[in-house]
């Protein structure tokens, strides 16, 4: 029995197949060096994992590029990216909220010019 945690949190878990597949690899190294040799069955079952992951990743990009190529979208980094604009605006509407009146004025005027030579 390993009396170390040598495992991450649920929160560090992989989010794609190449980190998932790195990830499985470690674990199955502990579980190895635990158990004091190599774990056979468990090593073809990672290759197996391994190469129905890459079949798929081929037959979907195979399939992308019948459909025009559109490159794939990581909707967690879309998120993470969305996540940080919103606090860099949140940021700054607290910053702005501390102006006077005056600097609020100048910086709304500012933001209208800059708008409609930005439609034009």
């Amino acid at each position: 029995m390993v009396t170390g945690d040598s495992s991450p949190g649920l929160g560090s878990l992989p989010v794609n197949s190449a980190d998932l597949l790195s990830f499985m690899e470690r674990e199955l190294a502990v579980l190895e060096e635990a158990q004091g040799g190599v774990d056979k069955e468990a090593r073809e079952k990672l290759e197996q994992l391994r190469q129905q992951i890459l079949a798929l990743s081929e037959a979907s990009q195979r399939q992308q590029v019948g459909q025009g190529g559109a490159a794939p979208v990581d909707e967690l980094e879309v998120a993470r990216k969305l996540d940080s604009v919103e606090a860099k605006l949140q940021s700054l509407e607290a910053e702005l909220s501390s102006t006077d009146e005056a600097t609020q004025a100048l910086l709304t005027r500012g933001t209208a010019v800059w708008l409609s030579q930005q439609n034009k």
